[in-house]
């Protein structure tokens, strides 16, 4: 591991407003910042089910390809994660019906051992009448996506309450994860991470107990956050591509793409930044009032000095944000797992 972070102090976390300063003018983007087309097999119309919280695409064979959180507007118990094939005669992505459709939210997808790793969000009612939800991550690994059979057991659980757990096969063939706990060990959301010898081990005990990063997400000011991919760069560093949230004063949700730079020995960060914001896109649909403040990023494409992003904007549209600065120049990916 190189040692970069070795000068980097222990710190306090730094804040929304704080991030927010340094953040890119929304003017930037203007030509950059678009909503994506997707088109779902049985939909009448593109705005019959929202697609949003897409992954960056990545390639099976010679295809390309787009997961994405799937669900009827006014239903957001319903979601369901589709795998769009790009059609490059319309720039538009079209659902693969030999690819499987799984239950879950918020997907994402890597390679490890040269076999594909694809998870998500399994959301349940709680056995109470909040009208809240339990949330769990699945994850599957499969020779290929498409022999994903959404009855079967995943290949692996997390633990109860836990969202956006992340995986990546670093070059020495070990596997690093990212973890989201809350509660007593997480407050309403913090990042840990933890590296095992292979995927076999990536147990429920491994994830949960899996120790808190330094320096991210403010207690103080009520803010969460967590890993949406992970990049092993060339200097010997970890770049993360994450969210940090809170709510504002009116008790609406403000989600943000933020990055930072990883030392997984010391579990300390640096580098953090705000790299877009919801309002960066044209203006779109949300699926509630308090949702419209809210991006959600899925992954990048990075390419030297610029890189691509992809999420989901108000909870309810497919964002895509090209030839924005690669947020850890003059580092570059070795890889995202794909």
């Amino acid at each position: 591991m190189n040692r970069l972070a070795e000068a980097q102090p222990r710190q306090m976390p730094k804040t929304i407003s704080q991030l927010r300063r340094a953040m890119p003018s929304a003017e930037l983007f203007t030509e950059k910042a678009r909503l994506l087309t997707f088109q779902t097999t049985g939909a009448k119309s593109n705005d019959e089910l929202d697609v949003y919280n897409i992954t960056a695409p990545f390639s099976l064979g010679t295809e390309h390809y787009i997961a994405g959180r799937t669900e009827k507007h006014d239903d957001g118990a319903s979601s369901q994660t589709r795998f769009y094939r790009h059609n490059q005669d319309n720039n538009t992505w079209v659902q693969d019906e030999t690819m499987p459709v799984l239950g879950l939210e918020d997907p994402f997808v890597t390679r490890i051992d040269n076999k594909w790793v694809i998870g998500g969000v399994k959301a349940r009612p709680k056995d109470d009448d909040s009208g809240e939800k339990n949330y769990i991550t699945h994850i599957y690994v499969v020779e290929n996506p498409k022999s994903i059979d959404p009855a079967t057991e995943p290949t692996i659980i997390g633990p109860p309450g836990m969202k956006d757990i992340r995986v990546l096969q670093l070059q020495n063939s070990n596997i690093l994860v990212a973890t989201r706990p809350q509660g007593k060990k997480g407050g309403l959301g913090k990042m840990g991470a933890a590296v095992v010898g292979k995927i076999s081990e990536l147990e429920r005990g491994v994830l949960q107990d899996a120790p808190i990063i330094e320096g991210l997400f403010s207690d103080e000011e009520e803010e969460w956050g967590g890993a949406n991919e992970l990049y092993e760069l060339d200097d010997g560093t970890i770049g993360v591509l994450g969210h940090i949230a809170r709510f504002d004063s009116d008790h609406n949700r403000e989600y943000y793409a933020m990055t930072c730079r990883l030392d997984f020995e010391e579990l300390t960060v640096w580098d953090e930044k705000i790299i877009a914001s919801s309002d960066f896109w044209p203006r779109h649909k949300y699926k509630r009032p308090d949702l419209e403040k809210v991006l959600f990023p899925g992954g990048m494409i990075i390419k030297d000095r610029l890189a691509e992003l992809y999420g989901g904007v108000g909870d309810a549209c497919p964002a895509e944000a090209q030839d924005i600065p690669n947020p850890f120049w003059p580092a570059l990916p070795i890889s995202r797992g794909l």
